[in-house]
Parts: structure tokens; sequence; C-alpha cells
């Protein structure tokens, strides 16, 4: 596909992300908003620092259930190399992160984070034996990002395990 195509898919998920509210279409190997999907919980595959973006930044709309009019979930990396209208979610949130369509405020990401997380993911989003994500992990990582004041449900990291 050309890159022309992929940005116009790109805004019209963005787009949906804002006007949509989710559907529920319980059909087995689909989420909630239509995303052909494995059936794995693999976000432990997911390197401590690019996932500590993912459940700090993104997973405040793109979590089960989604939120904020979100097309589609980011928890696992599963999600992430499933398709969205034929076309790799991780191509998908690689073209949204270059362009700064995401996060929408009033979340904000920090440009080290963004880094981390775009590395990962134009990498190809390659697993890593399955682990936990301690301080000694963190300790390293950068400051994902954070809301404006005001900004919606907040704790997002904790409860977006869903």
């Amino acid at each position: 596909m050309t890159r022309a195509v992929l940005t116009v898919l790109a805004c019209l998920v963005g787009a949906v992300a804002c006007a949509s509210p989710p559907s529920s279409s319980g059909a087995p190997g689909r989420s909630d908003a239509g995303v052909v999907a494995l059936e794995r919980d693999d976000a432990a595959e997911i390197p401590c620092a690019p996932r500590r973006v993912l459940q700090e930044v993104c997973q405040r709309c793109h979590a089960r259930p989604l939120r904020g009019g979100a097309p589609l979930p980011l928890e696992r990396r599963s999600d992430l190399l499933a398709t969205y209208g034929g076309i790799a979610v991780r191509e998908l949130a690689v073209e949204q992160l270059e362009a700064r369509r995401m996060p929408l405020t009033p979340v904000t990401l920090q440009d080290d984070a963004r880094a981390v997380l775009l590395a990962w993911l134009r990498d190809g989003a390659p697993a890593i034996t399955p682990s936990a994500c301690g301080a000694d992990e963190d300790a390293g990582a950068p400051e994902a990002g954070a809301a404006d004041a005001g900004a919606g449900d907040g704790d997002a990291g904790e409860d977006a395990g869903g």
C-alpha cells in the first residue's frame, strides 16, 4: 500500500477514536473493535520500556474495555501484530506516533518515551522471554508521559489489565 493510503487510514483510525463508542461484537478471535487478533495474553513478551509506555500512556484509552472512543486495544503484543483494515496495527501505531496524532490531549508523551516505543514498533515489535517488569527495569526507562490537570480516569496503568 502506498504511504498516502496508510496516512488516510491512520487518520480514519484517529477520527474513529475520537467519535465512535466501542462496539461489542463478541465474536471469537476479534476484539471489541473488530480487529482481527490472536487470542493470546502475551503482554509479558513486550520489553519493559515500551510496555511501560503502552501501560502508562496508550492504555488510558486503548485497554479492555476500550475507553475514550479508542477503536482497538493495545495491551498485548498480539494486539499490535493484529490487523485493522488489512494493515498491521503496529504500522498504524508508528504512523500515528510519527505524525504526533497520538496520544490525544490531555494525555502527553515525552519525546524519549515516544522514541522508545517507536524504535520497538519499527523493529517489528519483537518478543522477549516473558518477564515481569520491576523497579530495576524501570530505573533506566524514560518517563512515559502524563495527563494535564483535569484528565479522565488517571490510574490507567493499574486497571488496564482488563
